[in-house]
């Protein structure tokens, strides 16, 4: 009777392992497997038998709204399509195009049919994702798209006929757009070289103007090419790396997502009275026709040219030249938007309105005026002294820069010949030159309009300049700093270690020996 039971017993386990097999064997060629292409003669059957040239109009739902469009042939053999729903739509026809070309290639990696088929809804069919419609050839197919399955298929059926379920690779699920305006044709920005820049303006809470000084340029010295220019029209000595990294930032713009086309709303996306504007000014290289110099493409309405210069470079292999082009880019800058992620923005003489990441809007309106200050304390060119008065533990002393023109004896050159003294002493000028580089080398770590003088100056030293004088005093700020006060007025607070180096520098300089007269120099040396 043990034997009998236990018998009864694994037929039973038997039975329901095999129903439990079944059901799973079942389940598996259906909604889940997309390795038996095999079990079906639609290996490579094609799903919809159409060529993309023959279609002539194209449905499918955005939100739950229809969007279609038609195709019409112009006389010239021209086709065109064009959006239903609104009339002048800047339609990127590319877009339909592509679209027509997936469908007409899908091809069904496998049907799905007769006892196959439980329920529609196995496959998302019951309430289907998306309905699009082709007509080519005056027939009419809707395609109902399912659910995508573990293996990125989908899963369609086609007009009325639920008896047969087509699985395809087709990226059915992103296709198509979430929004009309992503179909829509639209402005880029103009594209902007960052050394060809030469004025950012922000205008808006914080404003500021960079200004490149092109004739200022002195490699030898590091001068700063750029000016910084505050909201009340002061202007300051311009740091070329926070400068280059805002020259970049201009370069790098781009526009996000076409928010509309044709704006008539300003005021919606806050662009009626912009809180911020971003003006830059810069050059563009252009070819024209060789005997047309003075004009150049002015194609661009996001841009102004204003002027362009003579021919620059030609070649001579072509009938064309190379000419320099003024330009001006204008961006207005509205509210964010509801995610606080972006910005509208719109280009000057556009009516498109866009979206642009906050970071890049950031970059410019997180800025203030100092964040651009040279931290120079004043760097005088040296060839441009006349004299230098210094005064230190009490004394002042005259240093006279010397410039003397030499005959060559083999030809008619002339060279320089630089000396320094002081007094009726002749300066040895290696020690001259130490000193002075450490002395206009000097950075600020900080310069605020806010901060004040604590104690007397320490040491002063008055620059005799071709076009002017210069004064900058030091004195002990706290156990850190010394004062002083920049070449454009601003409150500085300099290293104390560099300031002692600098002192340090002076003081060799004051018990430096007299300058043999034969060892005078030319004016190659570093310091000019």
């Amino acid at each position: 009777m043990k034997k009998k039971g236990k018998m009864a017993a694994c037929l039973i386990l038997l039975v329901l392992l095999l129903a439990v097999l079944a059901v799973m064997t079942k389940k598996n060629s259906t909604a889940d497997t997309d390795s038996s292409s095999s079990d079906s003669s639609a290996d490579s059957e094609k799903v919809v038998d159409i060529s993309k040239d023959d279609v002539t109009a194209l449905s499918f739902q955005i939100n739950g709204e229809t969007a279609s469009f038609t195709k019409t042939t112009g006389d010239d053999d021209t086709d065109t399509w064009t959006y239903d729903q609104e009339d002048g739509f800047p339609l990127d026809e590319s877009k339909v195009t592509s679209v027509l070309s997936s469908i007409s290639s899908m091809a069904a990696e496998r049907v799905i049919e007769g006892d196959e088929i439980d329920s529609m809804a196995d496959f998302g069919l019951e309430t289907p994702s998306e309905e699009v419609t082709v007509t080519a050839g005056g027939e009419t197919t809707t395609i109902h798209v399912g659910d995508k399955n573990g293996s990125s298929k989908y899963y369609v059926y086609l007009n009325d006929d639920t008896s047969r379920v087509y699985m395809v690779s087709t990226p059915l699920g992103t296709m198509f757009p979430s929004d009309i305006m992503e179909w829509a044709t639209s402005e880029s920005m103009p594209s902007v070289t960052a050394d060809h820049i030469t004025k950012i303006q922000v205008e808006g809470e914080n404003g500021y103007t960079l200004t490149k000084e092109v004739s200022a340029a002195d490699s030898a010295l590091q001068t700063d090419e750029w000016q910084v220019v505050d909201a009340d029209g002061a202007a300051h000595g311009g740091d070329a790396d926070s400068i280059s990294t805002m020259t970049s930032a201009v370069a790098s713009l781009s526009f996000g997502d076409l928010v509309t086309y044709n704006a008539s709303d300003l005021a919606a996306y806050g662009l009626d009275q912009p809180k911020t504007t971003i003006r830059v000014h810069y050059t563009e290289e252009q070819e024209v026709e060789a005997d047309d110099t003075t004009t150049a493409d002015t194609s661009s309405d996001s841009t102004t040219d204003s002027a362009s210069s003579d021919s620059t470079s030609s070649s001579s292999s072509s009938e064309t030249t190379t000419v320099t082009v003024e330009k001006d880019l204008v961006l207005y800058v509205g509210n964010a938007n509801e995610d606080g992620g972006s910005y509208y923005v719109m280009l000057d003489g556009s009516n498109e309105v866009h979206l642009m990441t906050a970071s890049n809007i950031d970059a410019f309106t997180e800025k203030t005026v100092s964040d651009f200050w040279n931290m120079y304390v004043g760097m005088e060119n040296v060839a441009d002294l006349t004299s230098l008065d210094i005064t230190y533990n009490g004394e002042t002393k005259t240093y006279v820069r010397h410039v003397e023109e030499v005959k060559s004896d083999d030809d008619d050159s002339t060279t320089q010949e630089i000396s320094y003294t002081c007094g009726d002493e002749t300066i040895d000028k290696s020690t001259f030159t130490t000193f002075y580089s450490s002395l206009i080398g000097l950075k600020a770590q900080t310069k605020d309009t806010g901060l004040a003088q604590a104690q007397d100056a320490e040491f002063t030293a008055v620059f005799h300049m071709t076009d002017g004088d210069l004064t900058f005093a030091y004195s002990p700020y706290d156990s850190s700093f010394y004062y002083t006060v920049d070449d454009d007025g601003i409150p500085s607070l300099v290293n104390k270690n560099n300031v002692k180096t600098m002192l340090e520098n002076y003081e060799t300089l004051l018990a430096a020996k007299t300058e043999d007269d034969s060892s005078s120099d030319s004016a190659s040396d570093s310091a000019e």
